[in-house]
Protein backbone atom coordinates (compact mmCIF):
# COMPACT_ATOMS: atom_id res chain seq x y z
CA UNK A 1 0.00 0.00 0.00
CA UNK A 2 1.39 3.21 -0.70
CA UNK A 3 1.24 6.39 0.31
CA UNK A 4 -1.42 7.41 -2.50
CA UNK A 5 -3.68 4.75 -1.59
CA UNK A 6 -3.66 5.70 2.20
CA UNK A 7 -4.77 9.81 1.03
CA UNK A 8 -7.37 8.03 -1.26
CA UNK A 9 -8.58 5.88 2.05
CA UNK A 10 -8.81 9.68 3.88
CA UNK A 11 -11.89 10.40 2.22
CA UNK A 12 -13.51 7.14 4.16
CA UNK A 13 -12.55 8.17 6.84
CA UNK A 14 -14.59 10.87 9.43
CA UNK A 15 -12.83 13.85 10.95
CA UNK A 16 -12.28 12.10 14.39
CA UNK A 17 -10.95 8.86 12.48
CA UNK A 18 -14.19 6.87 12.09
CA UNK A 19 -14.77 4.89 9.17
CA UNK A 20 -17.67 6.23 7.72
CA UNK A 21 -20.69 4.05 7.06
CA UNK A 22 -22.20 2.27 4.39
CA UNK A 23 -24.91 4.86 3.59
CA UNK A 24 -22.89 7.62 3.67
CA UNK A 25 -20.13 6.72 1.61
CA UNK A 26 -22.48 5.44 -0.80
CA UNK A 27 -20.44 1.87 -1.14
CA UNK A 28 -22.17 -1.37 -1.77
CA UNK A 29 -21.81 -4.10 1.25
CA UNK A 30 -18.58 -6.06 -0.77
CA UNK A 31 -16.93 -2.50 -1.32
CA UNK A 32 -17.63 -1.13 1.70
CA UNK A 33 -15.77 -4.64 3.18
CA UNK A 34 -12.60 -4.22 1.29
CA UNK A 35 -12.54 -0.50 2.11
CA UNK A 36 -12.66 -1.48 5.68
CA UNK A 37 -10.23 -4.03 5.53
CA UNK A 38 -7.56 -1.74 3.54
CA UNK A 39 -8.19 1.02 6.39
CA UNK A 40 -7.72 -1.46 9.54
CA UNK A 41 -4.53 -2.41 7.59
CA UNK A 42 -3.32 0.83 7.26
CA UNK A 43 -3.38 1.47 10.29
CA UNK A 44 -1.28 -1.34 10.96
CA UNK A 45 1.36 -0.30 8.94
CA UNK A 46 0.93 2.89 10.60
CA UNK A 47 0.10 4.75 7.60
CA UNK A 48 -3.17 6.18 8.49
CA UNK A 49 -3.68 6.91 12.63
CA UNK A 50 -6.21 5.40 14.54
CA UNK A 51 -7.96 8.56 15.88
CA UNK A 52 -7.33 12.62 14.45
CA UNK A 53 -6.42 15.00 17.05
CA UNK A 54 -8.82 17.00 17.68
CA UNK A 55 -9.17 20.60 20.00
CA UNK A 56 -12.49 20.84 22.07
CA UNK A 57 -14.25 24.03 22.08
CA UNK A 58 -16.39 23.50 25.40
CA UNK A 59 -15.24 23.80 28.59
CA UNK A 60 -15.66 20.96 31.42
CA UNK A 61 -13.69 18.67 34.05
CA UNK A 62 -11.28 19.77 36.64
CA UNK A 63 -9.28 21.93 33.66
CA UNK A 64 -7.63 25.19 33.99
CA UNK A 65 -8.85 27.72 36.96
CA UNK A 66 -7.18 30.60 35.40
CA UNK A 67 -10.02 32.66 34.41
CA UNK A 68 -11.99 32.38 37.40
CA UNK A 69 -9.22 33.80 39.90
CA UNK A 70 -7.92 31.97 42.55
CA UNK A 71 -9.67 30.66 45.69
CA UNK A 72 -10.37 32.10 49.03
CA UNK A 73 -9.23 30.16 51.64
CA UNK A 74 -11.06 27.78 53.69
CA UNK A 75 -12.64 28.49 56.98
CA UNK A 76 -12.99 25.97 59.59
CA UNK A 77 -16.77 25.77 58.92
CA UNK A 78 -15.95 24.46 55.38
CA UNK A 79 -13.47 21.78 57.06
CA UNK A 80 -14.75 18.10 57.71
CA UNK A 81 -14.99 17.56 60.93
CA UNK A 82 -12.01 15.05 62.79
CA UNK A 83 -13.20 11.50 63.81
CA UNK A 84 -13.64 11.26 67.35
CA UNK A 85 -11.90 9.40 69.65
CA UNK A 86 -12.85 5.76 70.69
CA UNK A 87 -14.69 5.45 73.85
CA UNK A 88 -13.27 3.54 76.48
CA UNK A 89 -16.62 3.48 78.90
CA UNK A 90 -18.57 0.62 79.81
CA UNK A 91 -21.12 -0.68 77.23
CA UNK A 92 -24.49 0.62 77.74
CA UNK A 93 -26.74 -1.57 79.90
CA UNK A 94 -29.90 -1.05 78.59
CA UNK A 95 -28.88 -1.65 75.41
CA UNK A 96 -27.87 -5.26 76.49
CA UNK A 97 -30.65 -5.90 77.75
CA UNK A 98 -33.58 -5.13 74.86
CA UNK A 99 -31.05 -7.10 72.66
CA UNK A 100 -31.89 -9.99 74.99
CA UNK A 101 -35.40 -9.35 75.41
CA UNK A 102 -36.35 -9.08 71.65
CA UNK A 103 -38.14 -12.01 70.11
CA UNK A 104 -36.01 -14.19 67.84
CA UNK A 105 -36.73 -14.12 64.56
CA UNK A 106 -38.89 -17.04 63.11
CA UNK A 107 -36.35 -20.16 61.34
CA UNK A 108 -36.94 -20.61 57.44
CA UNK A 109 -38.36 -24.09 56.46
CA UNK A 110 -35.70 -26.18 54.94
CA UNK A 111 -36.13 -27.46 51.63
CA UNK A 112 -36.80 -30.49 51.98
CA UNK A 113 -40.28 -29.21 53.75
CA UNK A 114 -41.14 -27.37 51.34
CA UNK A 115 -44.26 -28.47 48.72
CA UNK A 116 -43.69 -29.08 45.18
CA UNK A 117 -45.60 -27.03 42.68
CA UNK A 118 -47.68 -29.83 41.88
CA UNK A 119 -48.58 -30.53 45.02
CA UNK A 120 -52.32 -28.92 46.21
CA UNK A 121 -52.76 -27.09 49.69
CA UNK A 122 -53.66 -29.20 52.57
CA UNK A 123 -57.03 -29.20 53.15
CA UNK A 124 -58.16 -27.37 56.08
Amino acid sequence: MTTRTSRSLRKYISDRGKIRGRKVSGNCQQHQRDVTDAIKTARELALLPYTQRTVTERRGGRGNRDDRGPRPPRSDADRPAAPESVSTEAPDVEAEEISRTSTPLPLRRSNSSRRSPNESPAPK
